[in-house]
């Protein structure tokens, strides 16, 4: 006797898109719990400014903003200053 499919199709996982995913959300909660965006607030902001106001270290808090803006979240108006 065959076991009847309960899956949706021939949908496969695709493990590419997951990790993206959890990537993603990753680098979304590091910046909530730095509060990030209630340090940008509306304004230009530059690094260290942000850095600061986070207590975070620079260099690291440089990195995740630069993966933000990556995925659309913050925007690198001139070199080490974000949106």
């Amino acid at each position: 006797m065959t076991v009847p499919n309960r899956g949706i199709g021939n949908v496969t996982a695709n493990t590419g898109l997951v990790k993206m995913a959890f990537s993603r959300s990753r680098v979304l909660c590091a910046a909530a719990r730095l509060s990030v965006a209630d340090a940008l607030g509306d304004e230009v902001r530059s690094v260290g400014f942000l850095a600061e106001n986070c207590e975070a270290d620079a260099t690291a808090l440089y990195r995740l903003l630069r993966t933000l803006a990556s995925i659309g979240v913050t925007e690198e108006t001139t070199p080490e200053h974000f949106a």
